[in-house]
Formats: C-alpha cells, structure tokens, sequence
C-alpha cells in the first residue's frame, strides 16, 4: 500500500448472508484519485461498495481504509455515502399528476 492510498483490498470476499457476492478482489484506491465501478446487472458493483462501507460482510481476504483498519474509517466512509441532508422527508417525490409526494 502506498502512502496515498486511502483503500486497498487484498485477494477481498464479500459474501451476502443469504449467499452470493463477490470473490479475489484486488484494488488500490490513491488519494484524490476519481473512480468508477462499471459493469453488468449482477457483476458486484453494489455488493463492493456494500462491503466497503461494512453492510456486507468480508468473508476472505483483507481490506485496509487508510492507514488502518479502523471501523472509525468505515465510518467516515459510510458518513459520505449517507449525507444527512439527503432524507426521504426532504426529498419531494412527484406521483401521478404532477402532486407532491409529501402533501398527500
């Protein structure tokens, strides 16, 4: 891992409870460096970021955010992907005839 990485993973597993997931993942993440997941419906996209912000287990493998492998770095992460100002209650959802979901 280099002094810049923000996340590694290392021969990674993530596995649903249920079953399925994702297996031997291999990624480096450097500081300020813009990624994008892509793939097909099923690939494992969703079950990635899942396991990185701890939601799915890591059933193999090794993963380090930062310079540790802290749940305070899971949280930080998780702190992104969740901004509190992006709530149900404050999003307007528009239904059939154009009336806001919220004054109905």
């Amino acid at each position: 891992m280099t002094d810049s990485s923000v996340l590694r993973l290392e021969h990674a597993a993530f596995t649903h409870p249920g079953g399925g997931g994702v297996a031997d993942l291999e990624l480096e993440i450097a500081s300020g460096e813009a990624v994008a997941l892509i793939g097909p419906n099923g690939a494992g996209k969703s079950t990635l970021l899942k396991g990185v912000l701890g939601l799915v287990p890591l059933t193999a493998g090794r993963m380090v955010i930062g310079s540790s492998r802290s749940d305070a770095a899971r949280r930080m992460f998780r702190a992104y992907a969740r901004p509190p100002h992006k709530t149900v209650k404050s999003t307007r959802v528009r239904v059939d005839g154009g009336v806001p979901l919220d004054t109905c």
